[in-house]
């Protein structure tokens, strides 16, 4: 399982943390099918420039508050600190969703945000009516 944190994303820690930048009003999860998965995916890519994300089913991106509620695990793991946010549950309805295997966190619902960073998933999902994907999505300082 790869993860990747994006420029976007090392940007916006940085900025926010030390140079008291606009902190975003909240973040979504997302899902996307990106060949070979996120070990593919350019450091340099942004949310405007993303491709593959899930279509189809009534997929929209998930809400995750910037609150103890939204990312209620922080704790060191393995010597560092991880940030694991809720579980967020996707079910397809109407129509079959698109073929998925990343989850990527972004400050916005739309593409005018940032995007922060990106995790295969453990096996990529092909979502027919009425199946549903619950996935956490958990953030490490190394």
């Amino acid at each position: 399982m790869s993860y990747k944190l994006f420029d976007e994303g090392e940007q916006q820690f940085l900025d926010v943390y030390l140079r008291n930048g606009t902190v975003p009003a909240g973040f979504y999860l997302g899902l996307a099918n990106v060949s070979g998965g996120v070990v593919n995916m350019a450091e340099t890519l942004t949310l405007s420039t993303l491709t593959g994300e899930a279509t189809g089913g009534g997929y929209a991106r998930k809400a995750v508050a910037r609150s103890t509620v939204g990312w209620p695990t922080l704790a060191l793991n393995s010597g560092d600190f991880q940030a694991d946010a809720a579980a967020q549950t996707w079910t397809d309805s109407g129509t079959a969703m698109s073929t998925v295997n990343v989850i990527f966190l972004a400050t916005t619902s739309d593409n005018t945000g940032k995007l922060i960073a990106a995790v295969d998933l453990s096996t990529s999902r092909s979502l027919q009516i009425g199946d549903t994907l619950t996935a956490t999505f958990s953030l490490k300082m190394q």
